[in-house]
């Protein structure tokens, strides 16, 4: 019987090498102590995260984020390097969070534990761009945020590009040519983008006509083609129904409701990403419904094992 294995996602968010802009003027060298600003010259922090994101997306600027990074009146000393204050004027937007494994920012994004304290280049959508090591200088730092900007741009003119040929994919119901153009860019779990939405449609069209596939087949038929599925959309928002549908399966047909289990934690651990919030909603709920069950018969076994102590 074929079984749907516990492969990860591959890695968490790619970065982007960074070459330029290295030798910008008003940029210490490397290994520089941070410099207390002259006076007048403050650091603009945004008081949240949230606020961050929406005065880089109205003002179209990265996100220099530091996480779990210790300093002077709640953010890291690097910024009050001059050079990273007068960029809070004009090149990035500066924000300091601390990190818990429950807040919503890091949870939807899988941000593992051991990568904290460290500093996060974001997008106006909060997507995450690169990560550095809390003990960057104000020179890699701006660099890179200087670079994120540039990356922003290339995203803004190839989506178009991309949702473009999607389409003609799409029409022409050529599944392979579509995955292997946008199956890369679902596996970025890219927020925000209005094409990337408009991806995830043409998606789900596809992902449809293999759930119907699998409905119409035999148990085991049908089990091999949601394997196949899950395995062929992996990164894309089918490959999370294509878990939830085979659970359903396993449960109602072939009988094994722990291997429904470890498909539904699977869809719940591993894929929380916006895209799959109708799978994980699916997978949660029949979670819900398993442990229900659990308890209650817990319960009455309870129950029965009392009464035969009374005889």
């Amino acid at each position: 019987m074929p079984s749907f294995g516990t492969r990860t996602l591959g890695p968490w968010i790619g970065g982007f090498l960074l070459v330029t802009a290295l030798a910008a003027q008003d940029v210490p060298k490397a290994g520089t102590p941070p410099k207390t600003p002259a006076k007048g010259l403050q650091p603009l922090v945004a008081d949240t995260l949230d606020q961050a994101i929406e005065r880089a997306a109205s003002r179209e600027l990265p996100v220099l984020l530091a996480v779990g990074v210790a300093g002077q009146a709640g953010y890291p000393p690097v910024f009050l390097d001059p050079t990273v204050a007068r960029a809070s004027r004009s090149v990035l937007v500066l924000a300091s969070a601390e990190f818990t494994t429950e807040d919503p920012f890091f949870k939807s994004r899988r941000f593992p534990e051991d990568q904290a304290p460290c500093f996060l280049i974001l997008d106006g959508y909060g997507n995450v761009l690169s990560r550095l090591g809390e003990k960057s200088d104000s020179r890699i730092l701006l660099a890179t945020a200087r670079s994120a900007g540039q990356q922003i741009s290339q995203l803004k003119e190839e989506l178009p590009k991309v949702l473009a040929r999607a389409r003609e994919l799409s029409a022409a119901k050529d599944e392979r040519a579509f995955l292997e153009l946008a199956r890369p860019w679902a596996a970025r779990h890219l927020r925000g983008y209005p094409e990337v939405r408009a991806l995830h449609e043409l998606f789900d069209g596809f992902g449809k006509a293999r759930l119907k596939q699998a409905a119409e087949a035999e148990p085991e038929e049908a089990l091999r083609t949601l394997e196949a599925m899950a395995r062929d959309y992996e990164g894309s928002p089918p490959q999370a129904l294509a878990l939830v549908a085979a659970a359903r399966l396993q449960e109602e047909k072939l009988k094994n409701r722990d291997e429904a289990k470890r498909l539904l934690k699977r869809v719940v651990d591993e894929l929380p990403w916006p895209e799959n919030a109708e799978a994980n909603e699916q997978a949660r709920a029949m979670l819900a419904r398993f442990r229900q069950d659990d308890i209650r018969r817990r319960l009455e076994e309870i129950e029965k094992k009392k009464k035969e102590e009374k005889k």
